[in-house]
């Protein structure tokens, strides 16, 4: 002990002597990289001095876990330990028995991780690699650090610290109840994320009699093998929930070209996405409603695109919420109409769009019915179908399309939340140049992103910790804690 204490002392002197001579010499960028490299081996030794004052977690000659299991004392044995410091050996006592295995009574005090990386090395490869792809994001680290690592040590990192994030969402304590406003929106959409070859695989077909094949003839590629094309499209699903303060206006307020008075933000908003299915990501919508509204006081809105599946599973999960269509996924159809009639950048789709607009703002949705309904008899054939298809978006989503009284009771009727979250969760990470991803490695990394960007990594770092402990050491903390407490 005596020697690592002054190893720690000379190492702060010869960094003490250094900003006092040599670094006089040196630009100042110079000298910020050197102290940070010399404060980091010396970091080092102070893990060192910690970890000798903890001892080797020797128990006597047996030792006994909270289950009543009694192990005898068999050896000492190393852990490697790669700190933000640098590399460290742990020693630490090891207790066994054949039917029970070994224990190491140290790890379990100490918190020590399955892997060799430590829970901050792991925070900060999850957090770089949810933003960066994972060979730069060990880079960066190994740029900082010093500390040689693969970018297969970040994917490994990051699936192992999203397993606990769903769970997260639903334990965590509502942070929010002071500053919450009027109306509570929940919002949904899908993003889709190209997957690696087989990871969509369907299972071959069984195998029939083999036929023979006629001179010339080429044989056929099953179905399975057909679908082993890369790039092929999972979708995630990504969900939004916040509140926001009443904003009544009415169709002309919206349509002046007047200058408008800032409209209330999102409060408190909260993104996730997975790829578990639609019906998953309802679930976690509804668990988040209910930890924030849990008597159903606010006035509730959920915006969707129109999706069916979507729509009633809302319906379903949430049935007290008014389902508003967003009014921009149906502009977007209504502007497919004006381009059935008119030439694409005309003045005369624009004055198409905004007569439709004006009256789909007005409560009028069975007259624009109506309307393109005649104009199916003035158009070609090769025209109809897409009038058509436009038709049944209206008619299928009429009844969510009450903009006149959305207006008047203050409600929002445009997802940019979730617009926002399917570009800045989804495509920006998930989308760099050349990514392909499996399942799993999809679904971590959107876990994580989720979390940065709702802001909530302190916490969750502090929750998935204490998991890891309940996981790896159970069955032996409370004897343990007791014998640390006495």
């Amino acid at each position: 002990m005596e020697q690592v204490i002054a190893q720690a002392k000379k190492q702060f002197e010869d960094i003490l002597k250094y900003v006092q001579e040599e670094a006089q010499n040196q630009q100042i960028n110079e000298v910020e990289k050197g102290i940070f490299r010399s404060l980091l081996e010396l970091g080092l030794t102070f893990l060192r001095i910690f970890l000798q004052q903890k001892g080797v977690g020797y128990k006597g000659r047996v030792h006994l876990d909270k289950e009543g299991n009694e192990r005898s004392y068999h050896s000492k044995k190393n852990k490697k330990y790669l700190s933000i410091f640098g590399k460290i050996s742990i020693l630490r006592a090891c207790y066994w028995t054949k039917e029970k295995g070994e224990i190491y009574p140290l790890d379990t005090e100490l918190n020590m991780p399955k892997i060799e990386h430590s829970y901050v090395l792991q925070e900060w490869g999850a957090i770089l690699g949810s933003e960066e792809p994972y060979k730069k994001s060990a880079k960066f680290l190994e740029t900082i650090l010093g500390i040689p690592l693969w970018g297969s040590t970040i994917e490994t990192i990051i699936q192992r610290a999203g397993i606990d994030a769903p769970n997260f969402y639903k334990e965590r304590q509502e942070p929010f109840k002071k500053s919450e406003k009027e109306i509570f929106v929940a919002t949904a959409d899908g993003k889709g994320i190209v997957m690696k070859k087989g990871e969509l695989e369907k299972p071959p077909p069984k195998k029939k009699p083999r036929k023979m094949k006629k001179k010339g003839e080429r044989s056929k590629k099953s179905q399975a093998e057909s679908e082993l094309k890369p790039g092929k499209k999972k979708m995630s699903t990504v969900i939004g929930a916040y509140t926001i303060s009443r904003h009544k206006r009415t169709a002309e307020s919206i349509l002046s070209k007047k200058k408008k008075n800032d409209p209330p933000r999102p409060v408190n908003k909260v993104v996730q996405a997975t790829l578990e299915g639609k019906e998953e990501a309802i679930q976690r919508l509804k668990a988040e409603v209910e930890k924030r509204d849990p008597q159903r006081e606010k006035q509730s809105v959920a915006l969707v695109d129109g999706e069916h599946k979507l729509r009633n599973l809302l319906k379903t999960y949430l049935p007290w919420f008014t389902i508003i269509i967003d009014i921009f996924h149906v502009m977007e159809y209504l502007w497919m109409g004006a381009h059935i009639f008119f030439k694409k950048g005309s003045a005369k789709a624009q004055s198409w769009v905004t007569d439709k607009l004006t009256k789909l703002l007005n409560g009028k949705i069975e007259e624009i019915i109506s309307e393109l309904k005649r104009d199916l008899e003035a158009i070609s054939q090769s025209k109809k179908k897409q009038l058509l298809k436009i038709i049944t978006y209206l008619e299928n989503g009429k009844e969510h399309m009450r903009y006149d009284k959305y207006l008047v009771k203050g409600y929002p009727i445009g997802s940019g939340v979730v617009e926002g979250a399917c570009k800045n969760l989804v495509k920006d990470r998930m989308e760099q140049s050349g990514m392909q991803w499996t399942i799993n490695g999809a679904e971590a990394v959107l876990s994580m992103r989720s979390i940065q960007i709702n802001g909530m990594a302190n916490d969750y770092w502090r929750y998935h910790i204490s998991k890891e402990r309940e996981r790896l050491y159970g069955s032996f903390m409370e004897s343990e804690m007791s014998e640390l407490a006495a």
